[in-house]
């Protein structure tokens, strides 16, 4: 592709919110065609130069454009697998407004989760998905509920350490600070995720992780 890092920034005004959902729908449909030349290599080396104007769209799009971006993130994302890895915090942000409970696309996108979880391992999509939580407000909700709909809760939580990911530090940081978000959804939400995940003879837990989770 020619020019294509001005092309990507094009695509990506081209996504403002401000705009309409047809010229939504047509840079959609300039991704795909782009996608379908490239193929999955270069798009894997490319994926920052055109997730920037994809990732930010679910939150803001109009229902006729959600099926569209959820089919690209399906058809040529999932492809990736592992190289999803360096933007795989961006996709969840990305992803995770979709994930509203009542919603048309709310079983779509959990699915849509589960296949990204499987492709990247579930530790790398775990440490993603708390690093989403800690920095952007937004997909709090959605990402507690995903994570408390994904708990297996006849298991303990040694046994199913993967969902801590890889830095509990980063987890630990990430509950604090939901704990603490001005919404009372995130905060109730937050506060079941602790009950389940945080006992107190939890050794992964260090003694200043527990004080800074319940403080």
């Amino acid at each position: 592709v020619p020019k294509k890092l001005t092309i990507g920034k094009r695509l990506a005004q081209c996504l403002h919110p401000a705009l309409p959902g047809g010229v939504h729908r047509k840079a959609l449909e300039t991704y795909e065609i782009i996608f379908k030349i490239i193929g999955p290599k270069r798009l894997a080396k490319d994926l920052f130069l055109y997730s920037s104007g994809l990732f930010p769209l679910l939150a803001n799009a109009a229902m006729s454009v959600k099926p569209t971006l959820l089919s690209l993130y399906e058809i040529y994302y999932l492809p990736l697998g592992k190289t999803l890895k360096p933007g795989l915090q961006g996709l969840l942000t990305g992803i995770l407004p979709g994930l509203e409970e009542g919603s048309e696309y709310y079983e779509r996108t959990n699915t849509l989760l589960e296949k990204v979880a499987s492709a990247v391992d579930q530790s790398a999509f775990y440490s993603a998905l708390w690093g989403s939580l800690l920095t952007s407000p937004a997909v709090r909700l959605p990402g507690i509920t995903y994570v408390l709909s994904h708990l297996n809760r006849k298991l303990s939580m040694e046994d199913q350490l993967y969902i801590i990911g890889s830095d509990i530090e980063l987890m630990v940081e990430a509950v604090s600070t939901s704990v603490q978000d001005t919404s009372v959804l995130v905060q109730r939400s937050t506060l079941d995720l602790i009950l389940f995940c945080f006992p107190f003879h939890m050794s992964q837990a260090t003694r200043p992780d527990m004080i800074r989770i319940l403080s």
